[in-house]
């Protein structure tokens, strides 16, 4: 039955006349809306992403043009899209891939693994959906940016030299296409440099390059000053960071910073220690508001993210990461609850 929604979501994609794209501000978003792009370029009106850093409906820009509303791999809980498409009549069709819980309401919401349909290695990044259901298995360039999405998404077992079944399928995808995974991660490290920086035209540029030649964005000048930013922050932030607990399975990291480099650091927290489970709160001064991200390279956090959602604790992710958003001093009630997770459902 659940095919069936992904089958109308393409119908309905087919159908209208004008379409406006919000994606998520990673390279797997990116790679997402530039599929759409090649494919269905015509009818294109808008490119946007959500307010950066934040995981809300309120985030999301509206089109004021009445044009379909197309969401990808924005990870939002299946409710608040039910509270979305009560307000926007024109329209809302979801590409997704984040284990979620499913609307209830909402027609439209493609999204195998909320329904239980598949894991995180069948559909290992959003712009691998995307590929399945509207890319052209003879372009090359089609495969390219499916497998873009999945080198942006399991960067960090590139990194650590881990396999991952994400991995083989991305492989399988770029043979004969002449691309390697190893540069691919370079394009994605320069996708993902545009949201460190909180700079919105950055990313619709590299969906606009990525849609004619995903490697042009290796050249590209914009994106370049986009890292070199970046890398500056990312700097700063590795050199403020703070080790307070370290164990044989758990290490924890505190980082106080106005800057969105929270997946950055953790990747490469994750990538430097692949048979742990890292947990970093990064706390934001100037917005009174953090996150606390946990990657692991080796465990599985399902149940960890089941036992959360059961406190009723905000938190989002995939099978090897997870998220939970705070407000002000929240994160010592939210980390206490994670670590107690984490010790009941894996060590």
């Amino acid at each position: 039955m659940r095919s069936s929604v992904c089958e109308t979501v393409v119908e309905r994609l087919r159908r209208a006349p004008r379409i406006s794209v919000v994606f998520h501000w990673d390279a797997d978003g990116v790679a997402s809306a530039a599929l759409v792009l090649r494919r269905l370029g015509g009818r294109v009106v808008g490119l946007d992403v959500p307010r950066i850093g934040l995981y809300s409906v309120d985030a999301i820009p509206l089109p004021r043009d009445g044009s379909l509303l197309l969401v990808l791999d924005y990870g939002l809980p299946g409710r608040l899209y039910d509270e979305l498409s009560s307000v926007y009549s024109p329209g809302l069709v979801v590409i997704d891939h984040h284990s979620v819980e499913p609307p209830q309401g909402m027609t439209g919401y493609c999204n195998p693994v909320a329904y239980g349909q598949g894991s995180e290695e069948d559909y290992p990044a959003n712009s691998f959906l995307v590929y399945r259901l509207i890319g052209d298995p003879g372009d090359e360039h089609d495969r390219v940016l499916a497998a873009l999405g999945v080198a942006g998404d399991l960067a960090p077992y590139i990194d650590a030299g881990s396999d991952h079944a994400g991995l083989a399928a991305a492989r399988r995808l770029l043979e004969g296409t002449g691309v390697g995974l190893g540069e691919l991660r370079r394009v994605a490290e320069l996708i993902d440099s545009c949201y460190r920086v909180l700079d919105t035209e950055c990313l619709r540029r590299a969906v606009r390059v990525a849609a004619r030649n995903p490697l042009g964005l290796l050249g590209d000048e914009q994106l370049a000053s986009a890292k070199k930013l970046s890398d500056e922050l990312l700097r700063t932030a590795w050199e403020k960071l703070e080790e307070i607990r370290r164990d044989k399975h758990i290490s924890v990291y505190t980082l106080s910073m106005d800057a969105y480099i929270t997946s950055a650091i953790g990747r490469r927290l994750a990538s430097n220690e692949p048979g742990k489970i890292i947990v970093l709160v990064h706390s934001i001064p100037s917005q009174r508001r953090g996150f606390i991200y946990v990657r692991s390279i080796t465990h599985r956090l399902d149940g960890v993210r089941n036992r959360l959602r059961a406190r009723e604790v905000p938190v989002a992710g995939k099978t090897h990461v997870l998220v939970i958003s705070y407000e002000g001093n929240e994160y010592g009630k939210y980390l206490s609850l994670l670590l107690d997770a984490i010790n009941n459902e894996i060590l």
